[in-house]
């Protein structure tokens, strides 16, 4: 089983880890996961902030973006509003109104030292 959502141990704040895809408004002011959001064409949504892994925009957004990796606009696709990624792709016929920050990429979480074996002891022998 696969959890969709977590509470932040220290603040307690509902965390949401599943992908999204809005193929309709949204009620609300925010739309916020840890997972991808894929706004379809046909969606038009008016939030005061989007944020997602990875955000790929094909209708019509007017809020503040923010994209943890790629933020992407479609041909069709319209944003009004500043946004924030580590990378962005805006094709030939999409619309940015409003600022654009580029930003560092979130580390990658560090790899697992190994243990040191203890120079008293022998390797153990292969059978």
């Amino acid at each position: 089983m696969k959890a969709l959502s977590v509470s932040c141990p220290k603040c307690h704040h509902r965390l949401v880890l599943e992908n999204l895809r809005v193929r309709a408004p949204h009620p609300g002011r925010e739309l916020m996961t840890c997972g991808d959001v894929l706004v379809e064409p046909a969606a038009r949504l008016h939030l005061q902030h989007l944020h997602g892994r990875n955000v790929l925009i094909l209708g019509r957004v007017a809020a503040r973006v923010t994209a943890r990796l790629t933020l992407e606009i479609g041909r069709n696709g319209c944003v009004e509003g500043d946004v924030e990624a580590a990378r962005v792709v805006i094709h030939d016929g999409a619309v940015l109104r409003g600022n654009c920050r580029i930003v560092r990429p979130p580390a990658a979480p560090p790899a697992p030292r190994p243990v040191p074996l203890d120079p008293t002891r022998a390797p153990p022998r292969a059978p």
